[in-house]
């Protein structure tokens, strides 16, 4: 018979090969929670899409094809539609008259002798037409968002134009920032428009931190966008999307949460709201001037909120298709709380006002992003949609 194994041997090596498959089955097991929460992700950022078959009936998109880049040019000078009664005539102080054949001489008052005697009376020219001449219009500044100065005269050798909106744009940004490290990623956001009907579609997201979704939907109006719908979606890793909606209507606003609010006249939401100042800037060109202010009302999620941005001066930006001088709009920080995220706009007059450089800031993370125009501005061949008149007083 031969040497007998080692006592030992055999019980080792029937504890080694249950411990060494039981690690295997582990690491399977782990890999495999791994690939379905990429999954399940991935199935949660391609199945959410706003606007796209969600179980909340978000409204569909607008199908707008863009055909054309934006090329810079000087930004428009316009002019008011044309009032519906013509200003009367400045008139002078003079006796009244029923016509010209009956106007008595005007008899000028003796002279003091002290001073010369006062210069001849000026006739003036009176109306061709028998009557009453009418009262002078009297001209008052406007005293709310509603009662919009279109703009001022237009200056010798140029053409005045009547303000339309602009056509369907698509901007496309690249991202940085910083988040408990530096984080890199893209964004769209589109302008759409179809009739008096638009939306503003923005999609920003960093690979592995977060993608976020909103859809402002609503109407073309005197006071510019008229919100009637804004949608929001959050997709993070290990994470459930999550959605908020906020419903305008025309004297009750109703947050994410439920909660309703008296309608304020001229409201927006997070989307909207870039192409609503993109709008004043276009309809109120004495905004784009250092010194400036700019208010808008703002409806978020939670709450409804009063923005202050200050137009701090002009600068210029090397983007990537060149350098582009710009608008700076800064927020004033007591305007939100520290919970809130705060953005700073770069505006280029001469690419219709759009936002070149956006900057977003939150003071209770520290986090901080920053968006800056990837490429020109794509365009569609739309249909100009003028602006409506602004109501009378």
């Amino acid at each position: 018979m031969g040497p007998s194994p080692h006592p030992s041997a055999e019980p080792q090596a029937r504890a080694t090969v249950p411990g060494f498959a039981r690690h295997r089955r582990l690491l399977a097991a782990l890999v495999v929670v791994v690939v379905l929460a990429h999954a399940g992700v991935g199935w949660q950022v391609a199945e959410s899409r706003i606007g796209e078959g969600d179980a909340d009936s978000a409204p569909k998109a607008l199908e707008i094809s863009f055909v054309k880049e934006l090329m810079p040019e000087a930004p428009p000078v316009l002019v008011a539609p044309p009032p519906t009664v013509p200003p009367a005539p400045v008139v002078a102080k003079v006796a009244p008259a029923a016509s010209a054949a009956s106007a008595p001489e005007p008899v000028p008052e003796p002279p003091k002798p002290t001073l010369p005697p006062p210069p001849p009376p000026v006739e003036l020219a009176q109306p061709q037409e028998e009557g009453p001449v009418p009262p002078p219009t009297e001209w008052t500044p406007p005293s709310s968002s509603v009662e919009l100065s279109m703009a001022s005269p237009a200056p010798p050798g140029v053409t005045p134009q009547t303000f339309s909106w602009p056509a369907s744009t698509r901007l496309v940004y690249k991202l940085v920032g910083d988040f408990r490290g530096p984080f890199e990623g893209n964004a769209t956001v589109e302008w759409l428009r179809r009739d008096d009907r638009y939306q503003v579609r923005i999609e920003v997201g960093a690979a592995l931190i977060f993608t976020r979704r909103m859809l402002s939907d609503g109407v073309l109006s005197t006071v510019g966008l008229t919100p009637q719908r804004y949608d929001e979606e959050t997709d993070a890793p290990f994470s459930a999307t999550r959605r908020q909606t906020v419903r305008f209507g025309p004297d009750q606003i109703e947050l994410a949460n439920g909660t309703p609010t008296a309608a304020v006249l001229g409201v927006q939401d997070p989307a909207s709201q870039l192409v609503q100042i993109t709008w004043r800037m276009l309809t109120q060109p004495e905004l784009a001037q250092p010194g400036q202010t700019l208010e808008l009302p703002l409806a978020l999620p939670r709450r409804l909120g009063h923005w202050t941005y200050d137009v701090t001066g002009f600068q210029t930006l090397d983007l990537p298709f060149g350098p582009t001088d710009t608008l700076r709009l800064v927020p004033r920080t007591a305007n939100g709380r520290g919970d809130e995220i705060t953005m700073e706009i770069w505006l280029a007059p001469s690419l219709q006002y759009l936002p070149v450089r956006i900057r977003f800031a939150q003071a209770q993370s520290g986090a901080s992003a920053e968006l800056t125009l990837a490429s020109r501005p794509l365009q569609a061949d739309d249909v100009p949609t003028p602006v409506a008149t602004p109501p009378q007083r």
